[in-house]
């Protein structure tokens, strides 16, 4: 279940980092396109979108539930 209520802080930090999020995919699924799943381009997007969900579910208590909780 999701941790309720978040800080002040922490919910900026969602804020932030749902936008990075969105601008994160949209990348990833660029370079995905133009370069291919094994490219270093991807591979490397695909990381940072990775780590944003990581800390998103961090802050929301999701850490270890299905990779869609968010």
């Amino acid at each position: 279940m999701d941790k309720q209520p978040v800080s002040p802080e922490e919910d900026a930090e969602l804020k932030r980092l749902y936008a990075d999020l969105a601008h994160a995919s949209r990348r990833a699924t660029a370079f995905l396109r133009t370069s291919g799943m094994t490219s270093a381009t991807f591979l490397r997007a695909d990381r940072e979108v990775t780590r944003i969900v990581k800390r998103i579910k961090e802050i929301r208590g999701l850490t270890g539930k299905h990779w869609m909780a968010l």
